[in-house]
This record gives C-alpha cells, structure tokens and sequence, in this order.
C-alpha cells in the first residue's frame, strides 16, 4: 500500500511537469502572437505576465524534483530525517518564489485584464498568487513537524 501511494504521487508529479512544460513551450508562444497581433498598444503587460509564467517555471521544476526526492527518501523509510527536512524547506522555498513572481507581475494582470474587460484574468493572478502560497505555508508546518521529529528520533538512538 506505501509503495502504490508513492508510485501515484510520482505519477501525479510526471503529469503536473509535462503540462507546465506543454504549457512553456506550445501555448504561451502562441499566445504571446496572439496578443502581439491583437493588442499591440497593451502587448506589454500581457509580455510581463508570460515572462512571470516562463521565470515562474524555473522554481516550479525545483520544487517538482524536491518533492520527487521526498518520495524517494520516503521509500528507503527515511521520512523523519534531516534531509527529508531539507527536502521539504526548498519545496517551501520554490512555492513561496512563485507566489513572490506572481505577486509582482499582478499589476500586470490588471492592466491586461483591465484592457480585455476580463476580471477572470485578476481572478486567474490572484489564484496563482495563493496557491503556491498555500503550498508553502503548508511545507513550512511540514518542515517543523519533520525537524521535530527527526530531533526527538535522534534523542531516542542516543538514549536506547
């Protein structure tokens, strides 16, 4: 059962990277076109919120093979260790660097939305603004939850 639920994640995590890499790489150049062709007057803050998507990417990718490193540690039956704690921290580090990109590039979002008459675009920034922020408030309790853990395991070799 341990294993098949690892094997699900992994599974989940293979799809959640090929999707964003579709999206890189076949969707966001048609659409940065798109928006050239249309909207030149306004094609900027449209450029501003697909560079935040490409750069945003980056620790997307980071935080995916963080989280397929857990896993594996989680399958040698090291889930309470230092490094697993450290694992989770940069998964925490990466979510939270999106949330920061998107956070920046929201009055762009505006700005675009605003030109479209389209608030499902502020809608759409602020979702990926809060996301990734869930995300890391979350991996941060992981973090101190598994530090503990990892703190009083060791107290329990030394004294046994």
């Amino acid at each position: 059962m341990k294993r098949t639920s690892t094997i699900f994640l992994r599974t989940a995590i293979v799809f959640m990277g090929l999707g964003v890499f579709a999206l890189c790489t076949l969707l966001l150049p048609v659409l940065w076109g798109d928006v050239a062709a249309n909207f030149p007057e306004y094609s900027y803050a449209a450029y501003a919120v697909f560079s935040a998507m490409f750069v945003a990417a980056v620790p997307f990718f980071v935080g995916l093979y963080s989280a397929w490193r857990l896993l594996a540690l989680i399958d040698k039956g090291m889930p309470f260790t230092k490094e697993s704690a450290k694992t989770v921290k940069t998964i925490m580090y990466a979510a939270a660097s999106i949330s920061v990109i998107y956070i920046v590039s929201m009055p762009f979002f505006y700005i675009w939305g605003d030109t479209k008459d389209a608030p499902g675009l502020i809608v759409i920034g602020l979702v990926l603004v809060g996301a990734p922020m869930v995300i890391a408030v979350f991996a941060s309790l992981l973090h101190r939850l598994i530090s503990e853990a990892s703190h009083l395991k060791s107290e329990n070799e030394l004294t046994v």
